[in-house]
């Protein structure tokens, strides 16, 4: 391969790589002004922030979807204009209201039934005083309630906190090593004997 050739290889891969640096600073610029810099993606909780007046001064996207508004059409309104499915305006109100004034978080767990789907959801809202301002942060924990019933039938309280601290899917099958004892319970022994311990 002549030298000519291989510096007519290097100016084309340098064209290119100029190129590719041209498309990727473009799609940086196309970030950063469709989404706004304290949007954290994949967040599926709620978060609106208020100015010290209860003015919203920040809705993130799952607060969007939620409620089923633009940030432009509910920013700069007041906190009792939010509604949404299990979202009480007064309620967004008070709690926020007593955040401020007690200087300490306050949460609250409600449940409702979303008005599409006909299901029933828990969620966990919690209001926090901020320097200049207010947060309320909602969290669906259907998930969690739906555990604690399916289990609290069967078991003490303590194991169902164990068990939802953990952050496991315990409707997933999952194999241990226990050892467990099995009292009174006739023919037992000879039937254990002919079966695998699963």
């Amino acid at each position: 391969m002549s030298e000519d050739n291989i510096e007519n290889i290097i100016e084309t891969y340098k064209k290119r790589i100029a190129e590719l640096e041209q498309e990727i600073r473009k799609l940086k610029e196309t970030q950063v002004s469709t989404t706004s810099p304290r949007t954290i993606f994949g967040l599926s909780n709620i978060v609106i922030q208020t100015d010290s007046n209860f003015n919203i001064t920040y809705i993130n996207s799952a607060g969007e979807n939620h409620i089923e508004k633009g940030r432009n059409e509910v920013v700069g309104k007041h906190i009792s204009s939010i509604s949404g499915p299990g979202l009480n305006p007064d309620k967004l109100l008070e709690y926020l209201t007593n955040a401020v004034r007690f200087g300490r978080p306050y949460e609250v767990e409600t449940r409702y039934i979303h008005p599409k789907s006909n299901k029933e959801h828990f969620i966990k809202i919690t209001a926090t005083a901020m320097k200049d301002g207010a947060q309320i942060m909602i969290e669906d924990i259907s998930k969690l309630k739906m555990i604690e019933q399916s289990f609290k039938k069967y078991v003490s309280p303590k194991v169902i906190d164990q068990i939802t601290s953990q952050g496991v899917d315990v409707f997933k099958p999952r194999k241990y090593e226990l050892s467990v004892l099995f009292a009174d319970l006739r023919g037992f022994t000879s039937i254990s004997s002919h079966l695998e311990p699963e």
